[in-house]
């Protein structure tokens, strides 16, 4: 992979809510904090952007990530299982 001077690649990760790969990328400008997954396989992503930077930026843009994660999961097999449901 190449990367143009300047950027920092995304992380690439396996990940059993991806269905596979995911791909990550967070950081801070010191004011504010960022944080997207990527889950290519599920046609599936999610940001989180704080207006704080830090650790306790940090730490909640991860507790609101995992409860993003786990309520599109909830959702997709809630449609995989109901048929009146659109898919």
């Amino acid at each position: 992979m190449s990367v143009p001077r300047g950027l920092t690649p995304a992380i690439v990760a396996t990940r059993d809510w991806a269905g596979g790969a995911a791909l990550n990328h967070a950081g801070s400008n010191t004011m504010n904090y960022a944080n997207v997954w990527i889950a290519p396989n599920r046609d599936f992503a999610v940001l989180v952007c704080i207006n704080q930077g830090g650790h306790a930026a940090a730490k909640a843009s991860d507790e609101a990530l995992t409860m993003l994660i786990a309520h599109h999961l909830a959702t997709i097999n809630t449609r995989a299982t109901d048929s009146s449901l659109p898919r």
